[in-house]
């Protein structure tokens, strides 16, 4: 039984994971199409991330593994992709296997998750990707789908840190631009690239969100952007509110509802413009959805800045919405922080702000659904402040009550978004995620929420401390504020709470850590003005260490006129933002270019195209075909010029992954199915296109490793017939003789025998035609090893010896399942629901899961007699040297290879001992045999006479033949071959053993 070839790469090389903050893909299939799409995105967004995939099918290593890619990520975001069927792609011909396999696996990655998430310092993102077209034409495995998904994304909710992603959004494409059944028959590629394109797309949207603080305010014009027309001119009644204008209205109240604070800027007079929010019924913002204004004829730069001024906002925080392109340019150059999107006359407003990233929100918490009407108040606050005598008499006024306490699970997103977004009045700008906030009474850390009211409203969760006992000092982590409390006495309220902990504790002191950024020089000032002689400069910063009793006794003694002191001119001097020259030509060329899929394909085509570097000219296609090849190659590899007697893999650098685009392409194309192996036989564009105008019957020899000149090895076929996986155990065995054998096959069949012993003893003739006389080497994955089995024991009867019969991860054919094994794991889930769920959930998850194994029963016995019946017709014409029935084209090796295996059983045992490469990691389709056979040696040992010699090797049932786990198995076998080549006779062993 195979695994896909195409994440074998071709290059030996052991990938490394980049020491910069990256994005780190595990999943089910294979992920490398979605790097292309997702690294452009990062990049065209302003994101520095680099995109790595781990090994594939590692999900649960991943989570679980304190070494793998996945903990060495520390400032970047890890994804896990699944599809749900590729956990039954083993479970073929087993009942239980196929009917408890999702839940199963479901049950123990939510358990994966949970522990991951306790470790993890970056984001984690886990999407279930779309069923393939074959399982949604399936009522009841889709509702079953369906449910566990559901079921998963509820687990998800509650877990901190841990996004899931939804891919609704795809179900409404058609099957024949999302999925790719050749390439995920050939390499477990399952999606078309317009899909990984899409996928790409909304994934990289997500990062973004993560990683990225979002817009805090709107700034919106009014003439020609809210409405078609000028007040001014046209007259109240005169504008236009079309539908273009009222989609543009109703998105900016689900933002507004997001916490996004809605300004208008307008050249326009204001009472014109309040006249048209007061009188116009069509409209459907009303003036109270707008939190403040600059309606006059200042340019629009000028009053951006009193806006933020008024509002106590970075101009990094704005973004402008304006259909003037010269108003747009003005701001651009005049306040480059702020992001300004031109609108033209003919475009959808609505259209380009839903791919505008900066205004996404994600996990919208109660503090932003209240924050129009928080800066209401806040403004509220500013009048009272200038009617009041002194600040004295306004602090007073305010009646402010603060309370510290730990923050409830409600609250940990609010939390970690302050160390996210605070940058003006923050100690050490430690930023955190929910996973890392969870995880600090862990490090033996304390930490509290800061939420002040007062008498105009509720400020909300608005600060933060963290700290911990460390000898006779309480040493704090974090203290931060938001901007729009300070200068009330908030930040004294809170450092009084921290002296009194300590002084509650026994603690002598209070040390406080402060890191100088670009922005943070307001708490610099609030720690100056404690005690000038506690403060030790520091090479990074400052720290101060306080008495207990002094922390207890700070107050806040406010000086001078509230008219002229307020907040915003004691935070002036920290206001040093940093321009971002390109930041709104980047985000206008974004939302124009990578709007759709193909867009997004178009500018990777034009990307990825290179010139040529073979040193030899290009010669030109003679035929169609060749043109036709030679269109597709350059296409798939980015080759601008390509000659039809270029070698694929040393002249064009080609690796297996596009290997299997290319030959799903020529599928689909042309109509022809080729084995990935032919790369090996016929390399070039002229080579591949004699196959598709000339089928041929299959040679069962192809030289995957021309090396040495000793016994060379010989490596039999998967179950899918393709020897293309073992290409790079071949290049690291770099001093041995490699051949593959794939089945023998015509255009009129993929397959020409039906019989394990009519397999091998073909087989066996055609290694004879290079070999005539032994020892002979062989092995072979899974269904191979057994093939290769019964090539030793042919070989014995006519005389020769097979010194090596390699064995990976292969079970023989009447090894027995672990009991019960199945039944108790579903009987145990059951038990999970019964004992948690209501009863009227408990009756729909019963009924689901009956109704699921009933379909997965009937459709798996009809598979079984569809296939049983085929093969026997392809045999009784086989038998009889009859015309092969015109739908033989299309069986697929596999099914003709479990038809078989099913019918086998060995007549003896071999003299030599069995040498067994067990798989030792892995999930899923990559799950180790190990774990699922009751025999450690997978029913092996009765079938060698001296024995079973067992390696435990690195990787899962496929993955172990891939980088960067096949460099253990290779050295692990070169070794072995050594020891055997300088030993003719039979290394004698009994029983098994590891090295």
């Amino acid at each position: 039984m195979s695994e896909p070839t195409s994440a074998s790469r071709s290059e030996p090389a052991e990938p490394s994971l980049s020491s910069s903050p990256g994005v780190v893909l595990a999943a089910t299939f294979t992920a490398d199409p979605l790097v292309d799409s997702l690294s452009l995105l990062l990049h065209e967004a302003g994101l520095t991330l680099s995109v790595e995939t781990a090994p594939y099918g590692q999900t649960f290593q991943q989570l679980l593994d304190p070494t793998g890619r996945f903990a060495q990520n520390r400032a970047g975001v890890n994804v896990v992709l699944l599809r749900l069927e590729d956990w039954l792609r083993r479970a073929d011909g087993n009942l239980d296997l196929q009917a408890s396999a999702i839940e199963r696996n479901m049950a123990a990655l939510r358990a994966a998750v949970r522990s991951a998430a306790n470790t993890m310092s970056v984001p984690l993102v886990l999407s279930v990707c779309p069923s393939s077209a074959q399982v949604g034409a399936n009522r009841e495995m889709r509702t079953h789908f369906q449910l566990q998904e559901d079921q998963l994304r509820a687990d998800l909710a509650a877990i901190a840190g841990v996004h899931f992603m939804s891919t609704r959004g795809f179900d409404s494409w058609p099957a024949s631009v999302l999925h790719d059944p050749e390439g995920d028959r050939l390499g477990h590629v399952p999606y078309a690239r317009r899909f990984f394109a899409g996928f790409g797309w909304d994934l990289a949207r997500l990062i973004y969100g993560l990683k990225c603080p979002s817009a805090k305010a709107i700034v919106l014009d009014c003439d020609n952007t809210f409405w078609k027309g000028t007040v001014g001119e046209d007259g109240v009644s005169g504008i236009q509110i079309s539908e273009r204008f009222l989609q543009l209205q109703r998105f900016m109240l689900e933002k507004k509802r997001e916490g996004l604070i809605l300004c208008l800027a307008s050249k326009n007079v204001e009472a014109d413009v309040l006249d048209v929010f007061r009188s116009r019924e069509d409209m459907l913002l009303r003036e109270g959805d707008i939190v403040a204004m600059r309606v006059n004829w200042q340019p629009k730069s000028d009053n951006i800045r009193a806006l933020a001024e008024e509002l106590n906002l970075g101009l990094d925080s704005f973004v402008l919405i304006d259909d003037n392109p010269l108003e747009c340019a003005e701001v651009e150059s005049a306040c480059p922080e702020v992001l300004a999107l031109q609108v033209g006359p003919a475009e959808d407003p609505t259209t380009l702000l839903k791919s505008l990233w900066p205004l996404d929100v994600l996990g919208v918490t109660e503090e932003d659904r209240r924050r129009s009407e928080m800066y209401r108040e806040n403004l509220a606050r500013d009048r009272f402040a200038k009617a009041s005598r002194s600040l004295a008499d306004f602090l007073a006024g305010l009646e402010l009550v603060v309370s510290c306490h730990p923050p409830t699970r409600d609250q940990l997103a609010r939390v970690a978004q302050l160390t996210q977004r605070t940058n003006q009045f923050n100690f050490t700008t430690r930023r955190r995620t929910e996973m890392e906030i969870e995880q600090l009474a862990r490090q033996g850390k304390e930490c509290l929420a800061v939420e002040v009211r007062d008498r105009f409203g509720d400020y909300g969760l608005v600060g933060l401390m963290v700290f911990a006992a460390e000898s006779d000092r309480l040493v704090v982590d974090t203290f931060l504020l938001s901007c729009r409390v300070l200068g009330r006495g908030v930040e004294h309220a809170m450092l009084r709470e921290i002296g009194n902990r300590a002084k509650t504790r026994g603690l002598a002191q209070v040390e406080m850590l402060f890191f100088a950024s670009r922005k943070n020089l307001p708490a610099r000032h609030f720690l100056e003005s404690l005690d000038p002689h506690a403060c030790e400069v520091i090479p990074e910063g400052m720290k101060v260490v306080l008495r207990s009793e002094s922390a207890c006794q700070v107050t806040y003694a406010p000086t001078g006129s509230a008219a002229v002191q307020t907040v915003t001119d004691q935070l002036a001097t920290g206001r040093t933002e940093t321009a971002a020259g390109s930041k709104s030509e980047r985000w206008n060329r974004f939302v124009r270019t990578f709007d759709a899929p193909e867009k997004i394909l178009a500018v990777l085509e034009r990307n990825t195209h290179r010139a040529r570097e073979c040193k030899k000219a290009p010669v030109l296609p003679r035929t169609a075909t060749e043109r036709k090849v030679c269109a597709l190659w350059s296409e798939v590899l980015g080759i601008s010029e390509i000659g039809v007697d270029d070698d694929y893999l040393s002249d064009l650098g080609g690796t297996s992954l596009l290997a299997v685009t290319i030959f799903a392409r020529i599928e689909r194309e042309f109509g022809v199915r080729l084995p990935l192996a032919a790369l090996v036989e016929t390399p070039t564009v002229a080579g591949i296109a004699a196959r598709i105008d000339q089928p041929r019957d299959l040679k069962s020899l192809v030289v995957l490793h021309q090396g040495g000149s000793g016994i060379p090895l010989f490596l039999v076929h998967d179950a899918d017939g393709e020897v293309f996986l073992y290409r790079n155990l071949a290049h690291r065995l770099s001093d041995r003789l490699v051949y593959g054998i794939q089945p023998h096959g015509s255009p009129d069949a993929p397959i020409l025998h039906t019989r394990i012993r009519d397999m091998a003893a073909h087989y066996v003739a055609e290694i004879r035609k290079v070999r005539p006389r032994g020892p002979y080497w062989l092995g072979g994955l899974c269904a191979g090893g057994v093939v290769a089995y019964e090539m030793a024991l042919q070989l014995e009867k006519a005389g020769e010896a097979a010194r090596l019969v390699a064995l990976f991860d292969a079970a023989d054919v009447e090894a027995a399942l672990k009991p019960h094994l199945e039944r108790s794991r579903r009987i145990g889930r059951l038990r999970q629901v019964l004992d948690q769920g209501s009863f009227g959930q408990m009756l729909r998850v019963i009924t689901a899961k009956t109704e699921g194994y009933l379909g997965y029963y009937v459709r798996s016995k009809i598979g079984h007699v569809r296939d049983r019946v085929a093969v026997a017709s392809l045999r009784f014409c086989l038998d009889r040297r009859l015309a092969l029935p015109r739908w033989a084209r299309g069986l697929a090796v596999r099914s003709v290879y479990s038809v078989a295996e099913a019918e086998y059983r060995p007549t003896r045992s071999v003299s030599d001992e069995i040498v067994l490469f067990r798989a030792t990691e892995g999930d899923g389709a990559d799950e180790p045999y190990v774990r699922i056979y009751s025999d450690p040696l997978l029913g092996w040992g009765k079938r060698s006479r001296h024995g079973v010699r067992v390696f435990d090797v690195p990787g899962g049932h496929g993955s172990m033949l891939q980088e960067p786990y096949v460099a253990v198995m290779a050295d692990v076998l070169r070794s072995y071959l050594a020891d055997l080549g300088s030993h003719p006779a039979s290394i004698q062993t009994a029983g098994g053993g590891n090295p």
